[in-house]
């Protein structure tokens, strides 16, 4: 058989695969998990016997990275072999990161009804009367309130109050320990002499609402620089922004495409103990991720962890992540200095099931500074209590004061 007419059937041959697929999964209801086998060995048969998966991994996956994950709902692994190499997964978390935060919306508000049900519910045994050890003259707007982080040992009140957890991953509760998530140590010593704390953006190019074209100052660029300015001279840390830029020409390689600088600059800076990745949101035309602290409009945020295991294969071992218990820690000590100090203003922390170049430190952050739909100035109004916030974990202490506030054409 020539080589034009062999494409030439499995040409057809692939058509058909999706139009079969097609027809049973949007039709019929027949879960994916099934089709996927099935469907191959009804078209193609056997390809030798014990591997019934082996076709379509030759004749689909080379064309959809994602293909192995889609549609996965159960949490049993499946019995075929991922072909996928780190390069396609890498090239997975740049495909559908912005598709999957969608999604949010309905989590966030799902979890802000069961919150609220929660606290109209609770006693007077509920609310934690313990003395805080957060000074009175706290920051502008803090709340400085106590929690019952005991209420929260139960797993799912801790989940259903702090996370969202995508459907492509999962998490144990040895994992979601608060006593281990709150005892993990994440302090380090100020100074200025060296940088301790990275701050880049895998995703340069992500405007806001009123962003201006050419000006990095009106994107997340700008407001990772200010961030980095305040957690320099108001804080006494050491920080180096990192401006470079991954998503200009292709969006899905940019997690890809930064880390060789990422492993250069921790290279040439063993003294980095923090990483943060500072990203802006993508959501729903009409969601409005805002709220009001000291009468201003401030942008929320989200903090972010890859889980490095997914359903449908369990642990990615070629994209393993030995600080992922740090990374956790990391989040969980921030999302409660937000809770404490300005209710609202982080929406619940959310967990994916890739790796996001996360794996270098345990103090490593992904952050979704606001959206699209947000204005430069709400984003710019919540920086400083972002600061804020990782200053108090990072030193260990409380009450730090919020830097003096500036019009945006002064940041």
């Amino acid at each position: 058989m020539s080589g034009r007419k062999w494409y030439g059937i499995r040409f057809l041959q692939s058509g058909l695969l999706f139009i079969m697929a097609g027809i049973l999964f949007f039709l019929y209801d027949i879960p994916w998990s099934w089709i996927r086998i099935q469907c191959p060995i009804l078209l193609y048969g056997y390809e030798d016997g014990v591997h019934p998966g082996s076709v379509i991994n030759r004749s689909v996956m080379e064309h959809i990275p994602l293909y192995v994950y889609a549609g996965c709902d159960s949490n049993a692994v499946i019995a075929v072999e991922s072909r996928l190499s780190a390069e396609d997964v890498l090239l997975a978390e740049g495909r559908d990161e912005e598709q999957e935060l969608f999604n949010i919306k309905m989590a966030e508000e799902n979890s802000a009804a069961r919150e609220k049900e929660g606290q109209e519910e609770k006693t007077e045994n509920d609310v934690a009367e313990t003395e805080t050890d957060e000074p009175a003259d706290a920051a502008p707007g803090a709340v400085v309130s106590a929690l019952n982080l005991e209420q929260y040992k139960d797993m799912d009140r801790l989940i259903s109050d702090f996370y969202v957890v995508d459907k492509s991953t999962y998490i144990t509760a040895e994992e979601l320990n608060v006593d281990k998530l709150l005892n993990f140590d994440l302090t380090i010593e100020k100074s200025k002499e060296k940088p301790q704390i990275l701050i880049y953006h895998t995703h340069s190019q992500e405007g806001y609402k009123d962003s201006v074209a050419g000006d990095k100052t009106t994107t997340v660029v700008g407001a990772g620089e200010y961030l980095a300015r305040i957690l320099e001279e108001e804080y006494g840390f050491g920080v180096l922004h990192h401006t470079g830029e991954y998503d200009v020409e292709n969006r899905d390689y940019a997690y890809a495409n930064a880390v060789p600088d990422l492993e250069r600059i921790l290279s040439e800076n063993p003294s980095v103990e923090v990483v943060i990745d500072l990203h802006r949101d993508g959501v729903a035309d009409g969601t409005h991720l805002v709220t009001e602290i000291d009468g201003k409009q401030m942008a929320q945020f989200m903090f972010f962890n890859g889980m490095s295991r997914l359903n449908s294969v369990g642990e990615i071992d070629y994209l393993r992540n030995d600080n992922r218990d740090g990374n956790l820690a990391f989040s969980f000590q921030l999302q409660v200095k937000c809770k404490q100090y300005y209710p609202g203003l982080a929406r619940n922390i959310y967990l994916k099931g890739y790796r996001y170049n996360m794996q270098y430190k345990a103090r490593s952050l992904l952050v979704e500074l606001g959206a699209q739909t947000n204005t430069v100035e709400e984003v710019y109004n919540t920086v400083p209590y972002l600061a804020h916030v990782l200053a108090m974990v990072l030193s260990g202490d409380g009450g730090l004061a919020v830097p003096e506030e500036t019009d945006v054409e002064e940041r």
